[in-house]
């Protein structure tokens, strides 16, 4: 399965018959389903592209929200007449809202403004929905309960991060606590050992400075909830918070990094100084949603992808100073969520196809060169500093293998220098940027460890 967001997953449904058997694959791309309380009908949660949609039942399309809305924690009502979900308004956030959908479509909101909400669960009555959820700066995450006309109450304190799974008919609910954090090491150059980086519970690399001593980093809970993003030395300094939003890469000289505003509408790039200095925010032409921003290696011209309101997405270049973006490649082409893709001349970039294999574009505009051997599990980290090589994490293994690819030929040669031990509770969800030398590193991996519970009836 393909993570969407913290303890999320995309994945295929498959049916294995209660005896024991080979499953059957159903359907690809689905966060979710339910079993109507006949167990005639399905409902999913499908991935079609980049929109989210209820089908209910499975084919027949019930609810299909424009992006960058992402759905997840689908129930069907006792009477099957309802779906009840989770409905969040920023890709990878787990901020949600409490929806409901009736079998012509029409949606309606019960409960919002929770910066984490677990999946929901329909009463033993099938008169109210319950849920686990926190607002920022309230009290604990609690159970909670929200009728159809949208009064809510306190089901019951829950003991840290609590995922509901069910209730029963007598009101009682199977959950588990959620143990869930993020652990980041890191090796400078020379150092010699890693240092382990303590930044946030739940934050994610999104660069690492050529020189090995500098990497920034977004968290996904900072405050109670939302998107901050940080720089932290490979030392194993504390991080230095710069602001709000999805931190995305470092400036050549370190000096400014380069974010978006996912709380904007539409979406802002802006450049930030990592010292003293103003916020800059860059022209979006045609883009309403950014998906990935790098510099270029002069740092003065800015590489990204963005999405427009048509939802065609393609790789753009803009002046860091000011000027409107131009496209630099057809639809459907985007960068990795991670890594350097310019190319040491500045000329090419490493861009992900509509296939979802990395190819090498010309900034100038024209045909992408393939890159013999890589596949759609393939993430380019960086270029060597000559120029004929690329550094690529390869998925198909956990931890991801990390190997220099020549990328005219695709010959293949390992780069060994992690020896750690995958630790017990791994998520999925791991990430690793080296730097074009292949000197320093620095990896994170969320981990997730739950004890199970069973509750009394609730009432």
């Amino acid at each position: 399965p393909q993570a969407t967001a913290f303890g999320v997953f995309e994945g295929t449904l498959a049916r294995a018959p209660m005896a024991g058997g080979t499953p059957r694959e159903v359907l690809e791309g689905v966060l979710d389903a339910d079993w109507s309380r006949d167990g005639k009908e399905l409902a999913v949660i499908h991935l079609v592209g980049d929109r989210y949609r209820i089908e209910h039942p499975i084919g027949r399309v019930l609810y299909d929200p424009e992006p960058p809305v992402w759905l997840s924690g689908l129930r069907i009502s006792p009477r099957t007449d309802q779906v009840a979900l989770i409905e969040h308004t920023v890709a990878a956030d787990t901020r949600g809202s409490v929806v409901v959908v009736g079998p012509d479509g029409q949606r309606r909101t019960l409960a919002s403004g929770f910066t984490a909400i677990g999946d929901v669960n329909w009463s033993p009555s099938g008169h109210e929905i319950w849920f686990s959820a926190t607002r920022k700066g309230g009290a604990p995450q609690q159970m909670r309960a929200v009728s159809g006309a949208g009064r809510e109450r306190v089901l019951a304190e829950t003991p840290g991060r609590f995922q509901m799974f069910d209730v029963s008919r007598r009101g009682q609910v199977l959950g588990a606590r959620v143990n869930g954090w993020v652990e980041i090491r890191a090796r400078g150059r020379g150092a010699p050992e890693e240092a382990e980086l303590a930044a946030a519970e739940l934050s994610f690399i999104s660069d690492l400075s050529d020189d090995g001593t500098l990497v920034l980093g977004t968290d996904v809970g900072q405050g109670g909830g939302g998107f901050a993003f940080y720089v932290q030395k490979t030392d194993g300094s504390r991080p230095v918070w710069l602001g709000e939003g999805d931190g995305q890469a470092l400036s050549p000289d370190g000096r400014s990094v380069l974010a978006v505003r996912l709380d904007k509408e539409p979406q802002q790039l802006v450049v930030v100084p990592t010292g003293a200095g103003e916020t800059r925010t860059l022209e979006p032409g045609p883009v309403v949603r950014y998906s990935r921003a790098v510099w270029d290696n002069t740092g003065r011209r800015v590489v990204f992808s963005g999405i427009d309101a048509h939802d065609s997405e393609r790789v753009f270049l803009q002046d860091a100073e000011g000027g409107p973006p131009r496209a630099v490649t057809t639809d459907d082409v985007g960068l990795a969520k991670v890594g350097r893709p310019v190319s040491p001349d500045g000329r090419r970039v490493v861009a992900l196809g509509p296939d979802g294999v990395p190819a090498v574009y010309p900034l100038a505009g024209g045909e992408p060169a393939g890159i013999p051997g890589l596949g759609d599990q393939d993430v380019p980290i960086c270029w060597t500093p000559e120029g004929r090589e690329i550094l690529v994490a390869r998925y198909d293994f956990t931890p991801p293998r990390v190997e220099r690819i020549d990328v005219m030929s695709g010959r293949a040669r390992p780069w060994n220098r992690l020896s750690r031990s995958v630790p017990s509770g791994l998520n999925g969800q791991y990430r690793i940027l080296v730097t074009p030398d292949g000197e320093s590193y620095v990896y994170g991996y969320s981990r997730r460890i739950s004890d199970l519970y069973l509750t009394s009836p609730l009432r």
